[in-house]
């Protein structure tokens, strides 16, 4: 079976890696290899993979240089269309770090702190023309404290949940040439990165500690408070008790 691999993050290099190993036969990566130090793309030039853009993957397609019969996406931030989802006769697979339907588009991990969800899970599912919309070949579960977790944290759990997610998955597609048993994907929260940037704001009536967990995911600016024409970013409870020595935890416990 030809792979392409559309990834990028240390947990898209894994499963790269994982894929190799596997001897399934990888045709192209698509990498964030624009930005310094991508470890996607790092790694294709250690295995000697070749890599492409969007661009270069779309027009290799229609020049007949790139042919590949499954397409695998592990947190790619381009949206597929064209030839890129045309081709592959066994489709294009999607690993979607929330749950489907039920949080589609970005910020599924401050959304799902946000609203107090208990429950929280990794979806693998076939890319349609749509954003996020695809029918689900299997969600799995990540565990989630609404009141504790951070994005940070909540992220961690759910790289590790859709690592698994993928082997299983790979290794489904791999054993059948038949598209895999898919359920419909209806209904649900869209969210698009302009709300997710509105979202950060801390508003007057906000439960900002709340907020400032949803979206603390450094180095990226997490809630913020505005003074003036400056945003400062909360730092939430949780994270500062988690810095510090043994003394330091010991001495803030006992002032309280």
């Amino acid at each position: 079976m030809r792979v392409l691999f559309a990834g990028r993050k240390f947990a898209g290099r894994d499963s790269l890696r994982w894929t190799h190993e596997q001897g399934l036969e990888v045709v192209g990566v698509l990498t964030d290899d624009f930005l310094p130090g991508s470890p996607c793309a790092a790694l294709a030039r250690e295995l000697g993979l070749p890599t492409f853009t969007y661009e270069q993957a779309q027009h290799a397609i229609v020049e007949g240089s790139l042919a590949f019969d499954l397409g695998v996406s592990f947190v790619y931030w381009r949206i597929l269309r064209g030839p890129l989802l045309d081709h592959p006769a066994r489709g294009f697979i999607n690993f979607h770090p929330a749950p489907l339907p039920a949080l589609k588009g970005v910020g599924g991990y401050n959304v799902a702190i946000l609203d107090g969800m208990t429950e929280y899970g990794v979806t693998a599912h076939y890319v349609d023309a749509g954003i996020d919309t695809g029918p689900i070949i299997e969600l799995v579960p990540v565990a989630l404290d609404p009141e504790r977790d951070t994005a940070l944290s909540l992220e961690a759990r759910s790289m590790e949940a859709m690592e698994e997610l993928y082997q299983r998955t790979l290794m489904r597609a791999a054993a059948t040439s038949a598209l895999l048993e898919m359920h419909e994907n209806r209904g649900g929260r869209y969210v698009c990165r302009k709300e997710m940037e509105t979202l950060k704001r801390i508003g007057r009536d906000d439960d900002a500690e709340r907020k400032a967990r949803a979206f603390w995911f450094p180095p990226y600016d997490g809630a913020y408070l505005e003074h003036g024409d400056t945003r400062h970013t909360v730092v939430p409870r949780a994270v500062l008790e988690s810095l510090g020595g043994r003394d330091t935890h010991l001495l803030m416990h006992s002032t309280r």
